[in-house]
C-alpha cells in the first residue's frame, strides 16, 4: 500500500436554519475503499473517510497513555458510531509520521509497516516477526471474523489497541488493557457523512432524532429515504 497515494480534501457544510445559516468545515481522507480491502477489512468503509474530531482526541488520548506506561487500551463504544474506521485513520496517521504499526482486521493476517516495509504475515506463522511486533502499535478490530487478536498481538507489541463493542472484554483480563469509551459524532459530522454519501444532510437531524447518533443506522435510513423518494410518483 502506498502510504502516499491517499489524497485529503477539505469541505464546508452549510445547514440552513430557521434563524441562520450554519457551516461546518471537515476533511476527509480518500481512497479508503481501497486502503480496507488490502487490509481485509470486511465491510463499513466507503471511499471516504471523514476525520472526526473524537479521532484527533482519541489519538492524543492513546500517545499520553503509552507515554504514561500503559501496554494496552481497548476503546469501547455504541455500535456503529465509526470505531473501526478509526483504526484505519490511526494508521495513515502514524505512517504519515513513518512510525512502525502493524494492523489486524482478519483472524488469519495482519499486516506489518516499518523500516523494512509492508509485510502480510499469516497469524500461526508469524515466529519470526516478534522483533518487528515489538517496535509496533498494534491495532486490531473485534468483528465477526475476529474476536481476539492473535496470539501475537497479545503478547509481543510496544503497545496494543483494540476496538470492541461494550462487554467484549475478556481479552483485556489477559493483557491489563484499560478502557477508553468513544464519543459518537456529533450531528454535524453525521451530516457532512451524509452529505459525502449524496443524500441530503438536512435529513440527519431528522433521523439522529429518531434513531441516534449511529452512523450505520443513518445511513441504512437514509438510503431508505433517498428510495422512497425515487420511487415517488
Amino acid at each position: 500500500m502506498d502510504n502516499n497515494q491517499n489524497n485529503n480534501r477539505d469541505n464546508n457544510l452549510v445547514v440552513g436554519t430557521p434563524a441562520a445559516n450554519v457551516e461546518f468545515k471537515y476533511t476527509c481522507l480518500l481512497g479508503m475503499v481501497k486502503v480496507a480491502k488490502t487490509l481485509k477489512m470486511i465491510g463499513g468503509a466507503k471511499d471516504f473517510l471523514l476525520i472526526r474530531n473524537e479521532y484527533l482526541e482519541l489519538a492524543k488520548s492513546l500517545t499520553e497513555l503509552k507515554d504514561r506506561g500503559e501496554s494496552g487500551v481497548l476503546v469501547t463504544g455504541e455500535e456503529g458510531i465509526g470505531k473501526s474506521i478509526f483504526l484505519l485513520y490511526l494508521l495513515l496517521h502514524r505512517l504519515e509520521q513513518k512510525l512502525p504499526t502493524a494492523i489486524q482486521f482478519a483472524a488469519d493476517r495482519y499486516t506489518i509497516f516499518d523500516e523494512k516495509g509492508a509485510s502480510s504475515v499469516l497469524s500461526g506463522e508469524d515466529l519470526g516477526e516478534d522483533e518487528r511486533l515489538s517496535k509496533c502499535w498494534a491495532l486490531t478490530d473485534s468483528n465477526m471474523n475476529l474476536t481476539t487478536p492473535s496470539g501475537s498481538f497479545l503478547s509481543t507489541p510496544e503497545f496494543l489497541i483494540q476496538m470492541a463493542l461494550p462487554g467484549s472484554q475478556r481479552w483485556v483480563k489477559q493483557t491489563s488493557a484499560c478502557v477508553i469509551v468513544s464519543k459518537p459524532p456529533s450531528s454535524f459530522e453525521i451530516a457532512a457523512i451524509m452529505k459525502e454519501l449524496g443524500y441530503n444532510p438536512i435529513d440527519a437531524f431528522h433521523l439522529i432524532g429518531k434513531w441516534g447518533f449511529s452512523i450505520r443506522t443513518i445511513i441504512q435510513q437514509s438510503s431508505g429515504l433517498h428510495i422512497a423518494a425515487v420511487l415517488r410518483p
